[in-house]
């Protein structure tokens, strides 16, 4: 395929369906996951952090939509436009997948230590692990501005047997050296940390699943057999979240250490697909668990006066 093809569909097609299904769901989301009757599906509050972060993180889209499929580059106004629209990138993005590590773990601790399961979904617990992780990355990505600036692209084009340039101004990194440190700092706080503790839970989990299952088979009960039952469907949940970021994630992540990625042929499909990541969470929530699909057709009903 090529970069012409990749970026036409990718703008045409790709972005927009992902700005409604990103707009939409994490809006519903949010609404859904406020009500009184989900206090108990998991920890709340991390699926609250998870879906404002969501909302916050997803209009980020709108410049690469904007730039590719209209030409209208925000980045390229100023030298602060450029450098604020990358921190606000690099420091939000990293909260969602920190808050599906935490609901990873919290599944896995219910399921293998059914004493223990409402540990992490203490609200103390809860509130220190959101103020950590929403502090953090800020901190973190606060380097990340002093990598880009505007540069002049020289593009070269050939018109019959005559060669002509032309300049226009591009937000980027300001070398080589400094794109690998910030793709270096983005795939290991964006990418590798928080998929190696979404892949290490999953597996936990799993692993806890067919240990509980083996253990009723033995001694059958029925409110141990709805308990997992439960435990099963909403370990559906985690583990597709999980599966589903890394997934969307990585690609973009491994391009942008290419020294050419710009006009990498795949650069902006999987950028629009990265963003993806930030948009499954409501939908996956809602086709894998049963609680949350109800209370979403409760509030549903209620919005349109059929309560």
């Amino acid at each position: 395929m090529s970069l012409e093809w990749n970026n036409w569909f990718s703008t045409k097609y790709l972005a927009p369906i992902t700005i409604i299904l990103g707009l939409v769901g994490n809006l519903l989301g949010l609404i859904v996951i406020l009500k009184k009757k989900l206090n108990k599906m998991g920890p709340q509050k991390i699926f609250i952090c998870m879906f404002i972060y969501d909302l916050i993180y997803f209009p980020m889209i709108f410049h690469p939509y904007l730039a590719y499929g209209f030409g209208i580059n925000i980045t390229t106004m100023s030298s602060i436009a450029c450098k604020l629209y990358w921190y606000a990138r690099y420091s939000i993005a990293f909260v969602s997948p920190m808050m599906n590590a935490y609901i990873s773990a919290d599944r896995f601790i219910s399921v293998a230590f059914p004493t223990k399961k409402f540990f992490l979904q203490k609200s103390n617990i809860q509130f220190i692990y959101i103020s950590i992780i929403v502090s953090l990355n800020p901190l973190i990505a606060v380097i990340i501005p002093m990598y880009f600036d505007l540069k002049d692209l020289i593009v070269e084009s050939s018109v019959g047997l005559n060669q002509t340039e032309s300049v226009s101004v591009v937000c980027d990194f300001v070398n080589l050296f400094w794109q690998y440190v910030s793709g270096q700092v983005d795939l290991i706080s964006r990418v590798i940390i928080p998929s190696f503790l979404m892949i290490t839970f999953s597996v936990l989990i799993i692993a806890s699943i067919f240990k509980s299952r083996n253990r009723i088979a033995r001694n059958f009960s029925l409110s141990e057999n709805e308990t997992f039952r439960k435990d099963v469907r909403f370990s559906i949940v985690c583990v597709s979240l999980n599966i589903f970021y890394i997934l969307f994630s990585l690609p973009i992540s491994i391009v942008v250490l290419l020294p050419d990625y710009p006009t990498n042929e795949f650069y902006v499909m999987f950028s629009f697909l990265f963003f993806g990541a930030y948009c499954a969470n409501f939908y996956l929530m809602f086709f894998f668990n049963k609680l949350f699909r109800k209370v979403f057709w409760e509030t549903f009903c209620c919005f349109t006066g059929k309560c």
